[in-house]
């Protein structure tokens, strides 16, 4: 047998080891080729669908996966056509799963702050795809119809972590990345760490890990992703808190971004639209990038108070030019110029086609160019002036 193969009979552990070793040489091969985002995607589906005792199936992952699969998934479009994917938005059911009774959720209150949000917008959708009404709900927790409403609201006071558990249990979701989540959402609620703590301890968690393909995603992308991060939000223990928040919430809906087109793209869109919801916004509210133009390399170097004014003042005409970028070119933008990724490893990335990258270069340097010159025409003046 070859020595790379798992056994039948080797240690569950032992094996998963080797899976995800082998996992991660096919990702880390992604970067020398980025045109084999698909097939990764399907290595992804096939792992998760094997069961414990089944073949090695990454023995050579990057060909027989690929084959397997017919030629990998569907890629999506480059431009942003103005839609939201899956759980950049609320994800409220457009009507109600057929044979549902009972009455559709309400909207989430405004007040809900990001962090509320992440954990909330997951358990809304787990709910509304599983088919329950409140009734079995209240049945299966043992809470109040009421309290439920309350809960799925976010209206009223920030839930007991009891209550959030009760009911991430009874969807079927798994505890530790709720739990995580729902910390974040009380801490935005101002409430105390012994509150939060005490709340924690009153329903305990089994620990348990990320599903294999999950993690070899993680440890692939957790870089990349936090080099993002950092560009919209300067402090590095911010950007840290939201690629975690992004992975979690990857956890917890992994059977969604299992059935997504492209699970490469899911996870970019779910990371993004952390990252953006953080981001600090101007009196038009779009994205304020203009704090990157005090992080840059050149700002560093800088030493002349006057010489750094004029580089932040720059900077900060081509930040907001890129910020007001369509989705994908300002992503790659920013991966490209602001992060330092080399080019052939962004459309694995994003989850696009790697033929792609070099039209969303060609594309954003052609809108950055023409913005710019109108910014400096029209401080000049019509006479040039």
């Amino acid at each position: 047998m070859d020595s790379t193969t798992p056994s039948h009979a080797e240690n569950p552990d032992v094996r998963e080891a080797r899976w995800l070793q082998q996992f991660q040489h096919g990702l880390n091969r992604l970067h020398h080729d980025p045109g084999e985002a698909a097939r990764i995607d399907a290595i992804i589906r096939e792992v998760e669908e094997t069961p414990a005792d089944g073949p090695n199936l990454l023995a050579d992952p990057l060909v027989s996966a690929g084959a397997r699969a017919g030629g990998g998934t569907r890629l999506s479009g480059t431009r942003s056509s103005g839609a939201q994917p899956l759980l950049e938005a609320p994800v409220e059911p457009t009507r109600r799963p057929p044979g549902k009774r009972g009455h559709r959720l309400r909207g989430i209150d405004d007040a809900v702050g990001p962090a509320h949000r992440s954990w909330l917008e997951p358990v809304r959708h787990g709910f509304s795809t599983s088919g329950m009404t409140l009734n079995e709900l209240a049945g299966r927790t043992g809470y109040s119809k009421s309290r439920l409403s309350e809960l799925m609201r976010g209206s009223g006071p920030h839930p007991r972590w009891g209550v959030t558990a009760g009911v991430g249990r009874a969807l079927g979701m798994p505890m530790p990345p709720m739990l995580r989540l729902w910390m974040n959402g009380a801490r935005e609620a101002g409430k105390a760490q012994s509150w939060i703590d005490a709340c924690a301890q009153e329903t305990a968690v089994d620990e348990t890990s990320q599903p294999l393909a999950l993690r070899a995603l993680t440890s692939a992308m957790a870089e990349c992703y936090t080099a993002f991060a950092s560009a919209f939000l300067p402090a590095s223990h911010q950007a840290e808190k939201v690629v975690a928040e992004a992975f979690d919430i990857l956890w917890i809906h992994w059977e969604t971004a299992l059935a997504s087109p492209n699970v490469h793209r899911h996870a970019w869109h779910v990371l993004r639209a952390r990252v953006l919801s953080q981001a600090p916004r101007d009196r038009d509210g779009r994205v304020d990038m203009s704090a990157t133009a005090f992080s840059t390399a050149a700002a560093h170097r800088t030493k002349d108070l006057d010489e750094l004014w004029i580089h932040v003042q720059e900077t900060g005409s081509l930040l907001k030019a890129i910020s007001q970028l369509p989705d994908d070119l300002m992503d790659y933008t920013v991966l490209r110029y602001l992060c330092g990724i080399p080019q052939g490893e962004i459309p694995g990335i994003l989850g696009v086609a790697s033929a792609q990258g070099w039209n969303l270069d060609r594309e954003a340097r052609r809108m950055l160019e023409a913005d710019l010159f109108a910014a400096d025409h029209a401080q000049e003046g019509p006479t040039g002036r």
